[in-house]
């Protein structure tokens, strides 16, 4: 079958290919989520195959193994050898060396089972995929990849209709998340449990959700698996139809649970630690983030997952945790490359100017606007702003200041007896303004 890409795609498959060609044997990919990065790889591997290569095809779930196994199946691509990387690094002696090797959800490349295969297989070329390229923890990729390739942003395929657009919304919770502990670079998920893990706070979640989200496919991200137990017990008490979850969860159930999510049996679908890269639910409309996280890949990861484009469809995020202030909206343009750490310098989540929250529609939207660009609401400053004007206006009175003391200096140092007068005033020491006086009757000379 013809694979129809669209012009960004094939504009990365032009760039990888060009890379290859200038000697760079490990290339990594980015392209937003929802972009068709599998479809993008597929037809790179069909190239390959072209040509008379062998591909292999890596990832790290099973989820993500079952929908590259189908993508490939429904463009006809034969061939290409998919693998889950454990079960590849515990059998690589096994398996020839391949032409190229393609990576999902490339920023775990990183990890000690990548390594094994990489090194294992030292003539392959590489070909990595991923929405984030950085560590969980913000560390840049640029010791593993060569160079990276990009074509199109979040933004601009919104733009083109090939995401959803969306309202995000951070509903205010009596949650302090101040002195927690981190852990690899992210807070510690039983501290944010114990942060969210009140009466209150799951009848807010449940009221802001059925003021915003009923009837919606929703996938909600918990701290902790205890946590999106209670998560699903109280919008199950509060009748949604909602279903818990996690990697403990037998195979078979897991596969079942994703059926019948997808086919509308359950609203709610809760999870930890599963439902973020790569899973692929066109009908999921709405996220709920109750999880409070530091990592920028994380962040991204969850809260577009309601993206995937439909006819008539506008996502909904609602973010309990704040996470919007400290990384900005999910979709914003982002400088990405090999070299520099991506730093979380707002981790208390004071709302500044990365995201602003209009206090009339309750909607966050990005950038420097004091003006709601949803209903035009002109919106208080914050706490952010308040200190950079205070700030600015200590350094204008600063040097005020400057500027009064020079002039006040030159009036004074037209005779003795006025530079005698202002080192009184000044507190200088004895014999200054003689010095002074003498230093000035040199320099007009």
């Amino acid at each position: 079958m013809s694979m129809n890409l669209r012009p960004y795609q094939q504009n990365l498959i032009n760039k990888s290919r060009l890379e290859f060609k200038r000697k760079r044997q490990r290339i990594l990919l980015v392209a937003p989520t929802g972009s068709g990065k599998t479809v993008t790889a597929a037809e790179f591997a069909r190239l390959i195959l072209a040509k008379g290569g062998t591909v292999y095809f890596v990832v790290h779930r099973g989820e993500l193994l079952r929908q590259a196994e189908q993508t490939f199946e429904r463009w006809g691509i034969q061939g290409v050898k998919c693998f889950m990387v454990q079960g590849l690094a515990n059998r690589i002696a096994q398996h020839a060396e391949p032409t190229v090797l393609i990576f999902d959800e490339a920023h775990h490349a990183t990890a000690k089972t990548y390594h094994k295969i990489i090194e294992y297989y030292k003539n392959s070329y590489i070909l990595g995929l991923t929405a984030t390229p950085c560590r969980m923890s913000g560390k840049p990729l640029g010791d593993l990849f060569q160079a990276l390739v990009q074509d199109i942003t979040a933004a601009e395929l919104i733009k083109h209709g090939f995401l959803s657009d969306y309202d995000y919304y951070c509903p205010k919770l009596e949650t302090d998340y101040s002195g927690l502990k981190t852990q690899a670079g992210d807070l510690k998920a039983a501290d944010c449990f114990n942060v969210m893990n009140r009466p209150k706070i799951y009848g807010n979640i449940i009221e802001q959700y059925t003021k915003h989200c009923t009837g919606r496919r929703t996938i909600i991200y918990a701290t902790t698996i205890e946590h999106s137990r209670l998560v699903v017990e109280q919008f199950q008490a509060a009748g949604f139809a909602a279903v818990h979850l996690d990697g403990n969860t037998p195979e078979a159930e897991r596969l079942q649970i994703d059926v019948d999510f997808k086919a509308g049996k359950y609203e709610i679908l809760s999870n930890v630690g599963l439902l973020g890269e790569g899973y692929d639910v066109p009908d999921c409309d709405c996220v709920l983030l109750l999880r409070r996280t530091l990592s920028l890949s994380l962040f991204i990861q969850m809260s577009t997952r309601c993206l995937r484009p439909q006819d008539g469809k506008r996502a909904i995020i609602l973010d309990f945790t704040g996470s919007v202030f400290i990384h900005g909206l999910p979709t914003i343009d982002r400088d990405w490359n090999l070299s520099a750490e991506i730093k979380t310098t707002n981790i208390n989540a004071e709302p500044d100017i990365k995201a602003r929250q209009c206090g009339k529609c309750l909607r966050t939207y990005a950038g420097l606007s004091a003006v709601c660009p949803y209903c035009g609401t002109v919106q208080p400053k914050t706490r952010r702003e308040i200190e950079q004007d205070e700030k600015a206006e200590l350094e204008r009175i600063t040097a005020v200041q400057k500027k009064d003391y020079k002039a006040q200096l030159k009036e004074a140092g037209k005779s003795l007896e006025g530079l005698i007068q202002y080192g009184k005033l000044k507190g200088y020491e004895a014999g200054w303004a003689y010095k002074r006086f003498l230093i000035l009757k040199k320099y007009k000379k």
